[in-house]
């Protein structure tokens, strides 16, 4: 199951591995968008939506 604090635990783990790490990372999370919807809410409007900032 995705998990939105998994999720920004595991890019932010894999900074170190480089570039390439977070990519798989991200492809395995956007793999269902279904997953997605449900854990981070379907959006009404286009936009930019931070999952996380420093």
């Amino acid at each position: 199951m995705l998990s939105r604090n998994q999720f920004i635990l595991d890019c932010l783990n894999a900074v170190q591995d480089g570039q390439e790490a977070i990519k798989e990372i991200v492809a395995e999370a956007v793999s269902d968008p279904l997953k997605v919807v449900t854990v981070l809410g379907e959006k009404k409007h286009a936009g930019i939506y931070p999952l996380y900032q420093f």
